[in-house]
């Protein structure tokens, strides 16, 4: 068996393409097949892919219509024969020794299910160390990983983990389609609840590119669109049949989304996007005590994005519009859309 399946989404990234698949392709660890899927590429990224399918047995490709991340992704599991899953995108790269690394790591841990390691930013050609990611996963390798931790902090994207295949399929875990945000954080929250063995590795392997305008990351997505995730995932029989301190902390995953998401957007569009952060407030506080809430920290981080939000309108609004006394009590001063006018009394 194949020790590793690479399952590539291809979507509109040809100027990124060739960099990618060289860096896998180029691995020093040789027993890989790499399960590239173009999504209706609309560039020459099919092209690209066929030219380096012609020269290398070990890319296969698979061409379907555009029908988004998630399906693409799922092409590639349903095609994928390794003993280990490893996702990456497109337009990233990884190290030339990740693989090579990852398979010593599996023989000597050979029970565990789901390895996580590292990333860095990679910005045009430079690469910025991601020291703090780094870190936390240095302290999860001293003192251990729980599936709350796994969920909460490490639990957002499928790029910086290798899954064993058998743990997905017995559990027959899939990427959500129709879910345009989170599609990486639903598939590891799906595999959290069925107990995996999991495994930290303090060093980074990955190279997630930031910065591109293309990329879903860079656009300006309203919490709407966040919240579709959690629609989905309310409906999923690992929610459901959940234990209730399972689910409080699949629901605060979601709330530490939408913070993020919320983190993103400018200030007209938060302007508009702040009553669904006052709805999931309302929802978490009936659904929970206040004792089951007081140690959720994105609990109170989402309390106070929406007091600060309250204030700054506030403020905003005097500034078009107020009417106070001068420092010295002799007077009012009045602004109208920016402008100010001191009004003094007169003197008798």
């Amino acid at each position: 068996m194949t020790k590793f399946s690479i399952v590539i989404p291809v979507y509109n990234v040809a100027a990124y393409l060739p960099e990618c698949l060289d860096c896998i392709l180029n691995q020093r660890f040789r027993d890989i097949e790499v399960i590239a899927v173009d999504d209706g590429s609309r560039d020459e990224s099919a092209q690209i892919l066929d030219e380096y399918a012609a020269k290398d047995s070990r890319l296969k490709v698979i061409h379907q219509l555009n029908a988004g991340v998630s399906a693409a992704r799922n092409a590639g599991l349903d095609a994928a024969t390794g003993e280990y899953i490893s996702f990456v995108d497109g337009d990233d790269k990884v190290i030339d020794t990740m693989y090579e690394d990852l398979a010593a790591q599996t023989e000597r841990f050979s029970d565990t299910d789901i390895f996580v390691f590292g990333f860095n930013n990679l910005c045009g050609s430079e690469v910025r160390v991601n020291q703090g990611f780094k870190d936390m996963l240095e302290a999860f390798m001293r003192k251990g990983c729980t599936k709350r931790e796994f969920l909460l902090q490490l639990g957002g994207s499928v790029w910086t983990k290798i899954f064993k295949r058998s743990f997905i399929e017995e559990h027959h875990i899939r990427f959500a389609k129709g879910v345009p945000l989170a599609e990486d954080g639903l598939f590891c929250t799906e595999c959290a609840m069925y107990e995996p063995v999991i495994n930290v590795i303090g060093k980074s392997y990955y190279l997630y590119r930031i910065f591109r305008k293309e990329s879903t990351m860079a656009s300006q997505y309203g919490l709407d669109k966040e919240l579709l995730c959690r629609d989905y995932m309310v409906r999923q029989p690992y929610y459901v049949q959940a234990l209730r301190e399972d689910r409080r902390v699949m629901d605060m995953k979601i709330c530490a989304n939408l913070l993020f998401r919320y983190s993103l957007l400018t200030y007209e569009n938060r302007l508009k996007n702040i009553g669904y952060l006052q709805d999931y407030l309302a929802y978490l506080e009936s659904e929970y005590s206040e004792k089951e809430l007081k140690g959720e920290h994105n609990y109170f981080n989402l309390q106070g994005q929406i007091k600060a939000k309250g204030k700054e309108e506030v403020t905003f609004w005097q500034k078009l519009f107020s009417i106070k006394n001068t420092r010295d009590k002799m007077g009012k001063e009045l602004r109208v859309l920016g402008m100010c006018f001191v009004l003094r009394r007169k003197s008798i």
